[in-house]
């Protein structure tokens, strides 16, 4: 098979969705997203080198369910769905390892 030409990514295997992106698909605010984010109550954040405390985005491999927004009070948008904004698709052996 042919490898792909072109530049190799900076982290094999990872997305990122930008917050703007994260917050329309979520139905939730950005401040309340940024809010989440500064706690460390999501994981995967990505933080701008210029602006330290503005997140910019969130790998899109750990971006939580909807369930795991339940459990932190939130409501998010009834077709909210994770796995369509991955940049991948999770093979069975990544679920069963513990995959997002």
């Amino acid at each position: 098979m042919d490898e792909p030409s072109g530049p190799k990514p900076l982290i094999s295997g990872r997305g990122m969705l930008r917050i703007e992106d994260f917050c329309r698909s979520t139905g939730l605010a950005r401040a309340t997203v940024e809010e989440l984010m500064r706690a460390g109550r999501l994981d995967g954040v990505l933080w701008t080198p210029e602006e330290p405390s503005h997140p910019v985005g969130i790998f899109d491999d750990v971006l939580p369910s909807s369930e795991a927004l339940a459990a932190l009070g939130l409501q998010a948008s009834d077709d909210y769905d994770p796995d369509a904004l991955r940049s991948f698709e999770m093979t069975d052996d990544e679920d069963a390892e513990g995959g997002a």
